[in-house]
């Protein structure tokens, strides 16, 4: 592909966590993670939010997300084996997450060390800020 990231569309799934098939009764989603991934979709729009100390996917805080779900709340840390094995078994694709987070300034260090902890921190690609302002993206590919 000669196109850069942001001259492509990406089929991408508004909390994307948020399905039936999670025990969501306010759902956004009735597929499960593999399944919207295998219909097609490369971009995962996840909440994060802190509780009890670790990093969950919600959907709104605490309070609200028990409301909408009827068992407990899966950490974001539940997600990440799920996209490893896709891009192991799919080494070609691209997959985006669309992290809203509503962490303090210590979520990113937590987030990079889930990361590393599944051995994903080798498949991010996360150019400096200063060079998408300018809207230079590398091309797919590079």
């Amino acid at each position: 592909m000669n196109k850069k990231f942001n001259q492509v569309c990406w089929l991408t799934s508004h909390n994307s966590f948020t399905s039936s098939k999670y025990n969501w009764i306010y759902n956004q989603q009735s597929q499960s993670i593999e399944d919207q991934l295998e219909y097609g979709v490369r971009g995962l729009m996840i909440d994060l939010w802190w509780y009890n100390n670790e990093i969950y996917m919600l959907h709104g805080e605490i309070k609200l997300t028990r409301l909408q779900k009827w068992s407990k709340p899966n950490k974001f840390e539940w997600l990440l084996p799920i996209i490893k094995k896709r891009l192991d078994d799919n080494p070609t694709e691209i997959i985006t997450l669309i992290l809203e987070s509503y962490l303090d300034t210590t979520g990113g260090t937590e987030i990079m060390k889930l990361l590393k902890k599944y051995d994903m921190n080798t498949l991010l690609y996360n150019p400096p800020r200063q060079q998408l302002l300018r809207n230079q993206w590398d091309r797919i590919g590079d």
